[in-house]
């Protein structure tokens, strides 16, 4: 190994301390001392050490970028980690610029971009090493782009009446029996019931969130719920009986307010999720191979068929098309609660399975060419603000070794 590659180990090794500590890993003592060090040895270090913990900036670094796959991008990063690449050699053995740099040169470059450049903010690993000759074109914002989602409703009276809800509008939208229905200010709904006498008839409302959109509301009891892109609750505008039932497709989260004396029941396909007061996720999607519902605090009991399950807090139930149960144990409960967060969290996943979780958020399709199979095998961890233009998400996607371009409204990965 030459002092080059020497080098670039040495800033690998630093680099996956700082990402580390970004994440809020824990360090051994010598990493702890190895971390001081270099940030000591340098007034630079410890400014690049800043620079990366700053995610506006570090998207700011990243669309200044050239296009990923490059002698030149691989170049710049390096020069942006204080190192030189060795001068390649033509075919008469005479220095000059070619278009391929050695495999673990382009490794190392993505490596050093994701963690240092971005700060672990977005980190893919793939099954398949980063091996592909040449690159793909990525599509600039000011050339072909697609917004990130954003804070929009149709809420559905029960009268048929449909209003639409964004985030600009404040103010009482409808009465509905004795509730009064307000909007509130980033994309909440709210509805207050008032003093009168109990309401004789049961109305029913609907909230839809289309692809691309998210929304909350604050039901008669209380409780708080998040609606996921392409999601919709129906529900009633008083809980006036012995329980308090709503239905669900899509994905919400769900922060139930506790009464013991009335359980929430929220129906989701073929299954009936029971809690008294408690916060937890579902994921009722007819595109996903599975049910899930996720706790997070409190206790529920997970019903279907003949079947189920009471949850302890980090456990994931999933019901199974043939109606067969798999409980998961200390779930990632930031990939589960990321879209709520405004991020694209994602740990080990599929590459199908989080590919339509960004079609969903950004309302385009996606197709891949190449092995369907290679597309099952591989992997995504990482994590993204889904506040961005969709052609920064493709650079990243790009600069991991993800090919993909986008084609009208439409991502094409090539596998």
């Amino acid at each position: 190994m030459d002092v080059n590659e020497k080098n670039i180990g040495y800033s690998l090794y630093i680099a996956s301390l700082i990402h580390r500590t970004r994440e809020r890993e824990a360090l051994s003592v010598q990493e702890q001392r190895d971390l001081k060090e270099w940030l000591e040895a340098d007034v630079h270090n410890a400014a690049l050490f800043d620079e990366v913990n700053d995610r506006r900036q570090l998207v700011a670094l990243l669309r200044e970028l050239p296009t990923p796959d490059t002698e030149t991008t691989v170049r710049e990063i390096f020069g942006k980690l204080g190192l030189a690449l060795p001068a390649t050699t033509g075919a008469s053995g005479t220095t000059g610029k070619v278009n391929r740099l050695p495999i673990w040169a382009q490794r190392v470059s993505v490596a050093a971009a994701l963690v240092l450049l971005l700060g672990g903010s977005w980190w893919f690993f793939n099954t398949r090493k980063i091996d592909r000759p040449g690159g793909v074109a990525v599509q600039t914002p000011d050339k072909q782009d697609v917004a990130p989602g954003r804070y929009h409703a149709i809420l559905t009276l029960s009268g048929g009446r449909q209003v639409i809800l964004d985030s600009a509008k404040t103010g009482t939208l409808a009465l509905q029996g004795n509730a009064t229905v307000e909007q509130r200010k980033n994309g909440e709904l709210a509805y207050n019931r008032g003093q009168g006498a109990r309401q004789k008839e049961i109305l029913y409302n609907t909230l839809s969130t289309g692809r691309g959109n998210l929304y909350k509301v604050v039901l008669p009891d209380g409780s708080a719920v998040w609606l996921n892109s392409g999601s919709s609750l129906h529900y009633p505008t008083a809980f006036e009986g012995h329980d308090r039932e709503v239905d669900l497709s899509g994905e919400a989260y769900f922060e139930v307010a506790e009464n013991k004396n009335k359980p929430f029941l929220v129906h989701a396909g073929k299954s009936t999720i029971e809690v008294l007061g408690t916060h937890f996720d579902i994921q009722n999607y007819n595109d996903e191979p599975a049910l899930q519902t996720t706790l997070v605090q409190g206790s529920v009991r997970v019903s279907a068929g003949s079947g189920s399950r009471i949850l302890a807090p980090g456990q994931q139930a999933s019901i199974l098309p043939d109606g067969g149960w798999e409980v998961a144990d200390d779930v990632n409960m930031e990939e589960v609660l990321g879209w709520k967060e405004g991020m694209f969290v994602f740990d080990h996943t599929d590459l199908q399975t989080g590919m339509r979780e960004i079609a969903r958020w950004y309302d385009v399709e996606v197709t891949y060419e190449g092995s369907a199979l290679a597309a099952k095998n591989r992997k995504m961890i990482g994590s993204a603000p889904r506040n961005e233009n969709l052609s920064v998400l493709i650079r990243l996607l790009n600069l991991s070794g993800i090919h993909c371009r986008l084609e009208g409204r439409t991502i094409i990965v090539t596998i």
